[in-house]
């Protein structure tokens, strides 16, 4: 443009065209703009829940062809072409989460914490003291072994940055269920393997897992190894939830068990 040392689009389609940025526009491939005094146009190259951003290739003036990273929290920065694709209600929870704790730079925890309760909770000390602040901050009980690892509680681990994390992802996967449209209704099954001799004392956790899935339950229920089963349900208390598969991207990877983490001890049931 005559008069500016910075390029600019005379002929650039008014805002009416397009809708304000949200976390649903971030698939790759959507077209938009940066809201600059030019509409600097963008494409959506790749959304990375687990890091906190999205990235976009700069589509003209002085910087075209450069990928920029974005966080994810900056996506009101930037308008959309209406009739983009939109992200379905399981990627968007995540990037809503990501978009959370990636704020208050938390976004590495939950990816190695989550990750770690998913695949083998019991395996070293790293979920068991999350576990542990957990129970510290009054929000359930806890009598299991004592923590081993020395470094369990240093740098990023430490007791207030878990606590931190906890607080964080309780009160986010909290007001998420207390969104739903209607009534949730949660499924536990237990199947107890054996040669009928009494148990061991179990451990009192401060958690209990659950699923949203009928079925997955009484896969639990129906074991064939097991000598005794219960199959229980009952509705899903908002304020009991700690994690879900909704939100939690580490469960959904690899697995169909739809299950819910809950606050233990609060439950008719479980």
């Amino acid at each position: 443009m005559t008069g500016s040392v910075y390029q600019s689009d005379p002929d650039q389609a008014p805002d009416a065209g397009f809708l304000p940025g949200e976390l649903r526009h971030l698939v790759a491939g959507n077209r938009g703009r940066l809201l600059d005094l030019r509409r600097t146009p963008v494409l959506v190259t790749r959304v990375s829940p687990a890091s906190g951003f999205f990235e976009v290739e700069i589509g003209a003036f002085e910087d075209a062809g450069a990928h920029w990273l974005v966080p994810l929290e900056d996506v009101t920065s930037y308008q959309f072409a209406a009739g983009g694709r939109v992200a379905s209600r399981r990627p968007l929870a995540e990037l809503r989460l990501t978009s959370y704790v990636a704020s208050r730079d938390l976004a590495g925890l939950e990816a190695v914490f989550s990750a770690g309760y998913v695949s083998n909770p019991w395996a070293g000390d790293l979920v068991l003291a999350h576990l542990t602040v957990l129970a510290e901050l009054g929000l359930g009980p806890l009598s299991a072994r004592a923590i081993r690892d020395p470094a369990a509680f240093a740098g990023q681990w430490s007791r207030p940055r878990r606590a931190e994390h906890l607080l964080a992802r309780t009160g986010f996967a909290q007001e998420l269920w207390a969104r739903a449209a209607g009534p949730v209704t949660i499924y536990r099954g237990i199947g107890l393997a054996g040669d009928g001799r009494r148990a061991a004392p179990a451990s009192q956790l401060p958690v209990v897992s659950a699923s949203l899935s009928h079925q997955v339950a009484e896969s639990h229920f129906g074991s064939g190894r097991a000598i005794a089963g219960a199959l229980y349900r009952q509705p899903l208390e908002p304020g009991r939830v700690f994690m879900t598969f909704l939100e939690t991207a580490a469960m959904n990877r690899q697995y169909a068990e739809a299950e819910a983490v809950l606050l233990a001890g609060r439950g008719p049931f479980f």
